[in-house]
């Protein structure tokens, strides 16, 4: 059975709603207005890892099976009403996130599931470098699961190569 899911990503830093379509393993930024040449407003990149994480802005990617296994492991979840929490600390390093000095930045997380265990919310903290000032939170929800969705690609003659963007 397929899952389907509808992410509400929340702007990191704008406090505003990302745009950002994922079809056909093509990721696609939507840029701001002006920030294009005329008539482009989508940004198409290469895969890549780190856009992959993009769609919640979460250290903690939890559509990554093999990166919510290393996090789970050796943790109960609580019931809570309509389902579970589950919590813990885990290292960027143990994620297989990071090396050097990054892979030991601690991430403090809370993760939400329904009564069938899909994922409804993940609370995330950042401590770099053992620095507990240097904390950043994220907090995405994740709903309709189950859902049939359709997801297509901005139209091609509005969207620029990630190459080609003016330096």
């Amino acid at each position: 059975m397929r899952r389907w899911l509808t992410l509400v990503v929340v702007g990191m830093l704008t406090g505003a709603g990302d745009d950002i379509t994922h079809v056909g393993g093509v990721t696609y930024f939507h840029a701001l207005p002006g920030s294009l040449p005329d008539g482009k407003a989508w940004i198409r990149v290469k895969p890549d890892r780190f856009y992959d994480g993009a769609f919640s802005g979460q250290p903690i990617e939890v559509l990554d099976t093999r990166m919510l296994r290393a996090v789970l492991r050796g943790v109960i979840g609580k019931a809570v009403s309509g389902g579970y929490l589950y919590q813990g600390v885990v290292t960027r390093g143990r994620l297989g996130a990071a090396k050097g000095r990054w892979a030991k930045d601690k991430i403090s997380w809370r993760l939400w599931t329904d009564a069938k265990g899909l994922p409804t919310r993940l609370r995330t903290t950042i401590t770099v470098h053992g620095d507990p000032d240097s904390g950043m939170t994220q907090d995405t929800r994740f709903r309709d699961w189950g859902f049939p969705l359709v997801v297509t690609a901005p139209p091609a003659d509005q969207v620029i190569d990630e190459r080609d963007l003016p330096e």
